[in-house]
Order: C-alpha cells, then structure tokens, then sequence
C-alpha cells in the first residue's frame, strides 16, 4: 500500500516466489554483520546426557577422532555450506552469508590487502597440499571438497586404526526440535559430511532436545563438563572493537571466553585444570604465543605489522580446524 519503504521476506516463506514476481530487482539482500557462527568440535566430553553412544569404547574411539586433526579436517571439507545455508535464506542466498574463517575476511587490512587475503596466504605457507584451493575471502564456498574430504579421512583412518579406533565414529549433534530451519541445518549437515566421508566412516547423530535441555546442553552450559556434545552448531560470537585480537582471543587457552564451546577451561580462571592435558595435546601453547606476539605490537605506526601477526595465528586456527 505503499505506507513503508522496506519490508524484510523470507525466501523459505510460502509466499516469497509472488514477492520476487512483483518486485523482481527490488529484492535486495543486506550485507552480512561482524557476528560469525560456527560448528565446534568437544575435545574433553564429560557429560552424556543426549547421545546414541552405547559404550565406553564408542565414547573413547570419537575423542580419538576428534583429536586428530586429518579428521577434523575431513570433516570441514566435508560440510556443504550453501546446502546448510539455504535452509533458512534459499538457495538464491545461500552464500552470501558464508565466512570462511573466525574473523571477517575485510575486517581490516593489512598494507592494503584484505586480512583475508593474509591469513589464506599463510595458511597456505602452512601446507599448500591440505589447503592450495580454500578460499578465505567471505560471500564463497571456499572450504567444501568431497574429494579432498574422502583423502583426508582416509589419512585419519590409517592413524587413528592403529590406536584401536572403530568405525564409523559417531559424533552427536544437539539441536532443538521446536526450530524447524534449524532441524532441517543439522540434518543437511548429516547429509554432507555421510555423503562425502561415507557413513561407514562417519555417522551424525541428531539429538533432537527441548529447548531447556538444548541450551543446558550447549550455549547455556556453566563450565566445559556440562557441554553435551560431540559437535554443535550453538555458538557463535560478535566483534567489540576494530582488532583481529577480538575474535582470536576467545581460544587462549589461558583466558578464552569461548574456550568452554571446546570443552575446555581456561588455565587461569581453572583451579586442577581438568583440560590441561588436551590443551597439552593440541598445542594450544603455540597459538598463544603466537597471540601474544601480535598483542605486543601496540605502536601505530606498527598496526599493519600488528594485523600480520594477527592473520598468522588465524591461520594456525584455521589450519587447526577447532
């Protein structure tokens, strides 16, 4: 009727093939914000609450699978983003809210380049086989490979077969089954990493929960034992000022204020840290030096130097696959 100038629509609406017949280019889809979400992996699960694990030797073969990271890898080259995507924007907008790191990849620069494009240089300095075609840049699919996915898990396989691992490792993933759009994300996230990695290697269990239990079991939980997952998709986290520090710091291993999404305490908020030998195992030492060493550089006419060092403990992350 013409009383407003902007009206939001969903394109998963019933109506929104009428909306888009009417007012064609008028459709437009706003620009991504700093928040990114994103899966997480439970390196020290404590609680079984909800899951389709039966015994202890299925408890111990998915922490051994999780701690490698030729599995955690395969499983991120496995997840199709814009399938995941498309279940709450369409298929039409699918990626163009995709990030494919922690930090937005135009969130600062570095000498002029998008910080982006300096962490996916290093990244690739770290080992231009795993990660010669991964694009870093927002708004692009620039992770998924079923075949690099499929090479991956057999190299994991091979690894984690010697240390008495059984296949196929089952990873449960909580959701809230009062959430239809993200019902319907888990199960596309089940569909692409089985299809690429074979369900013979890797089975997605679903725990579908109340929205109190679902909560009590992720994003609400008050320390890493209550975090009842093997994988969720319950967190994610928003920039407080124009640093990289903003985001990478929630993993020090010391003081990170998302650590516990990892199912794993902070070394100085921890009394007997229960995580001490995981963060041992996964060389959480070396990011945080690698933090520090950026964090140092506080002059100014230094801040290109600054985000540099910055792009290079993002790529450590990245190449971790946390």
């Amino acid at each position: 009727q013409g009383n407003y100038s902007v009206a939001r629509v969903f394109p998963n609406s019933g109506g929104y093939k009428d909306v888009e017949a009417k007012f064609g280019d008028n459709v437009i889809y706003s620009m991504p914000n700093g928040s990114t979400f994103n899966m997480t992996f439970n390196f020290n699960r404590i609680a079984y609450s909800a899951t389709s694990k039966k015994t202890d030797a299925e408890k111990d073969s998915t922490h051994k699978a999780i701690m490698n990271k030729n599995f955690r890898l395969a499983i991120e080259f496995a997840i199709n983003k814009p399938e995941y995507r498309a279940q709450s924007v369409g298929k039409t907008g699918a990626e163009k809210g995709i990030r494919n790191m922690l930090t937005p990849s135009e969130f600062v620069t570095v000498d002029g380049k998008a910080y982006g494009a300096v962490v996916e240089e290093k990244l690739k300095a770290l080992d231009k086989e795993t990660f010669g075609k991964v694009k870093l840049e927002d708004g692009q699919n620039g992770w998924y490979d079923a075949d690099k996915a499929k090479e991956l898990i057999e190299k994991a396989k091979s690894e984690l077969q010697g240390q008495g691992v059984q296949f196929p490792i089952h990873l449960d993933l909580p959701q809230s089954e009062t959430s239809e759009v993200n019902v319907n994300q888990a199960k596309s996230l089940k569909h692409s990493i089985e299809t690429a990695l074979g369900s013979d290697n890797v089975v997605i269990d679903i725990q579908l929960l109340n929205d109190d239990a679902y909560y009590a079991a992720t994003y609400q939980a008050t320390t890493a034992a209550d975090a009842d997952y093997d994988i969720s998709t319950a967190s994610g986290w928003g920039p407080d000022y124009q640093d990289p520090s903003t985001y990478l710091d929630i993993y020090n291993s010391r003081t990170g204020a998302q650590l516990q999404n990892l199912g794993l305490e902070p070394s100085e908020i921890a009394k007997d840290n229960p995580s001490a030998e995981i963060v041992k195992e996964l060389n959480l030492a070396e990011y945080d030096a690698l933090l520090d060493k950026a964090a140092a550089i506080t002059s100014q006419e230094d801040i290109n130097k600054r985000y540099e060092a910055y792009a290079e403990a993002e790529a450590w992350l990245t190449a971790n696959a946390l």
